[in-house]
C-alpha cells in the first residue's frame, strides 16, 4: 500500500518551478515523447476527447507514448461521463417509480466519472489549480522582418 502523497513526476515539477534539487529524482527513467496512437473502440465523443488531450498535453511538453493506456482511460470515462450526463438531461435527476421518487441512477455515474475525469485531469497537470503551478519557459520570439528592418 502507498503511503502519503503520489510523488508528481520530475518534469511536473521542474514545469512547477521546484527549487530544491534534492526534490528532484535524477535517476527517474525518461519517458519516450510522442502522441501515442489513438486506441480502437473509442465512440465519436473518445475520439474527440482523444485529440483534444493529446494537443493539450503536446502543448505543455507532457505528451508520452507510454501514457497511452492513461489517457485511454480518460477517454473512455469522459465519454462514459457525457453519455450519463445526456440520460440524466433526458429522464431528469429523480425517477419516480410506482410513486416512490428515486434518484437517477445516471447521476450516480455522471459523478463517479466527473471525480475519477478530475483525478487524471489533475494528474496530467491540466486543472486549474494545477496549471497555475507549472512555470513554462516563454518560446523565442519569431523573427519578423519589419522588426529586424526597423532597428
Amino acid at each position: 500500500m502507498v503511503r502519503g502523497r503520489i510523488p508528481k513526476p520530475t518534469q511536473l515539477k521542474i514545469l512547477h518551478g521546484e527549487r530544491h534539487k534534492d526534490r528532484l529524482n535524477e535517476n527517474e527513467p525518461e519517458a519516450p515523447s510522442g502522441r501515442p496512437p489513438m486506441p480502437d473502440g473509442f465512440d465519436k465523443v473518445g475520439q474527440k476527447a482523444w485529440r483534444a488531450l493529446c494537443q493539450s498535453l503536446e502543448a505543455l511538453g507532457i505528451l508520452s507514448t507510454v501514457d497511452s493506456h492513461a489517457l485511454e482511460i480518460y477517454c473512455h470515462c469522459y465519454s462514459g461521463y457525457r453519455e450519463a450526463l445526456a440520460k440524466v438531461g433526458e429522464f431528469g435527476q429523480v425517477l419516480v417509480q410506482n410513486g416512490i421518487p428515486k434518484r437517477n441512477p445516471y447521476v450516480t455515474e455522471v459523478h463517479m466519472h466527473r471525480a475519477e475525469i478530475m483525478k487524471m485531469q489533475s494528474e496530467f497537470g491540466l486543472t486549474p489549480s494545477s496549471r497555475s503551478r507549472l512555470h513554462v519557459a516563454k518560446a523565442a520570439k519569431e523573427f519578423d522582418i519589419l522588426d529586424e528592418l526597423m532597428n
